[in-house]
């Protein structure tokens, strides 16, 4: 499991209980909220026909029953509204309050409702705790009401002073309870809605923390593989220094590997030159004749010249491995650097009598460092010079394949043989050239392959069908055509 899934999950987990815990209380807030509200207006309405029965009955002090005639024919012509209430999204039609009075025994004396008069309510909280003084309410269900609870607020009636009955109203929960679904339907939308939200920004987020995780994995994994790359800039912060901290490290590891690896290289290969130049020195120290002493000489010049050869190469070779990327790359014209390449070598082509044939596309261009880019394609031309027959021909071409340029240098040699392929871009290997029959330092085509992997490129090498080799520059499309 990677750990932009896991700290994605984390995250959900977390907003998923924190979203249930809000949407529970807030729901169970709401139902609250809406009782409260509608159990104040109840308080209001059982008060002021507490004292209107009282105002009635003390206008007749004769008659000692309470007087219900006015409260009888409000309730009676007040059963239909005289017009249908649109309350935002709620239509009422009717008028679904319900009125009962009990005397100072709890006895009801009268009903709105016509079914409870003489039966004794003195049991029903609403009635009891106001007979003795204190608020009466109660939630109850009811036969004819099967989908809801039904509230009932209580007010005293008081005559004189004196506690005479008790008036209740009643209100079904049933429209209050449609409020309160439509409020917990809304509620859990918003909070469906809300929880898409944050998984949308907790998956962005995941992903902009771990990018750079991934980044520097993905740099670690091509350093592991060999790749020249450098490390990932991130600003600052913790993942910056752990970004430097790891090209540190590499740097230290490359060092130390480098430095074992040039000295053992170095010494194995300058040894032989050196014991040439021992002996020859040796031997002119006998005083040879004249014409001995010259051939010596000329050992000692040609064997220094190519210890120096070897020590200027493997500088050129400790130079491009420490580079990880060209700093200051420009425009080149393939054209022009193959022109400069094929003058420098005039002299040797002429010397073999090798005819030299350029066949490019037009306004060819690479983006790379002129010197590296020259060198590599002077090292394979050398290679190619050296092992075409006198009087042979040698073709430069460069073309675009897809989205690469590709530079090409065929010859008409013996080629290379099969087993020796996957050889010689190693180093110190070398082939023995026709001529001479002697061998190269084996780092010519090694600093051909470094300088085109810096140009994010590849070459290759292989027989032609007609005898020769050729070898391919791969430039992928970081260039840009010249106008």
């Amino acid at each position: 499991m990677n750990i932009t899934f896991r700290v994605s999950i984390v995250f959900l987990f977390a907003s998923a209980i924190g979203f249930f815990l809000f949407a529970r209380q807030e729901m169970g807030d709401t139902t609250k909220r809406y009782r409260e509200a509608t159990e104040e207006p109840l308080v209001d309405f059982s008060t002021v026909l507490a004292n209107m029965i009282a105002a009635e009955t003390a206008r007749t002090p004769a008659i000692e029953p309470l007087q219900l005639a006015t409260l009888s024919s409000a309730l009676n012509s007040s059963r239909q509204l005289p017009a249908k209430a649109q309350i935002y999204q709620f239509e009422k039609s009717d008028i679904d309050i319900r009125v009962y009075v009990t005397d100072e025994r709890g006895i009801v004396v009268f009903d709105s409702a016509g079914r409870d008069v003489g039966k004794d309510f003195s049991q029903w909280n609403d009635v009891a705790q106001t007979l003795q003084g204190r608020y009466g309410a109660r939630s109850s269900t009811d036969p004819e009401h099967a989908q809801g609870s039904i509230l009932y607020v209580a007010s005293p009636i008081k005559i004189d002073g004196r506690l005479r009955g008790v008036v209740t109203v009643a209100k079904p929960n049933q429209n209050a309870n449609r409020f309160i679904g439509a409020a917990k339907r809304t509620t859990f939308l918003v909070g469906i809605l809300c929880f898409i939200a944050v998984a949308v920004l907790a998956i962005s987020l995941s992903q902009i923390v771990t990018r750079p995780i991934r980044t520097l994995t993905d740099y670690v994994r091509k350093v592991r593989d060999g790749e020249r790359i450098s490390a990932p800039r991130f600003g600052s912060g913790e993942i910056s220094n752990l970004a430097k901290a790891f090209e540190e490290m590499r740097d230290a590891l490359e060092g130390r590997k480098y430095v074992e690896q040039y000295v053992q290289t170095l010494t194995h290969e300058i040894k032989s030159p050196l014991t040439a130049i021992r002996g020859a020195a040796e031997l002119l120290r006998e005083d040879p004749p004249e014409s001995q002493r010259n051939i010596f000489l000329g050992n000692i010049q040609r064997e220094v010249g190519r210890a120096q050869d070897l020590v200027e190469k493997l500088l050129s070779l400790s130079a491009l491995q420490r580079t990880k990327t060209l700093e200051a790359p420009e425009l080149l014209s393939i054209e022009t650097i193959l022109e400069e390449v094929k003058a420098s070598n005039s002299v040797q082509l002429e010397k073999k009598s090798l005819r030299l044939e350029l066949n490019l596309l037009d306004n060819l261009s690479v983006s790379g460092d002129r010197f590296w880019f020259t060198q590599a394609l002077q090292n394979v031309l050398q290679n190619a010079i050296e092992f075409s027959p006198p009087g042979g021909t040698i073709t430069l071409e460069g073309l675009r394949e897809g989205q690469n340029i590709l530079i090409k240098v065929k010859d008409q040699g013996p080629g290379i043989p099969e087993w020796a392929l996957n050889k010689v871009f190693d180093s110190f290997y070398s082939l023995a050239r026709p001529d001479t029959k002697k061998r190269s330092s084996g780092l010519g085509l090694t600093i051909v392959s470094e300088i085109i992997s810096l140009h994010d490129g590849a070459v290759s090498i292989a027989n032609r069908q007609g005898g020769g080799a050729e070898v391919t520059f791969t430039i992928p499309t970081n260039f840009t055509e010249l106008s």
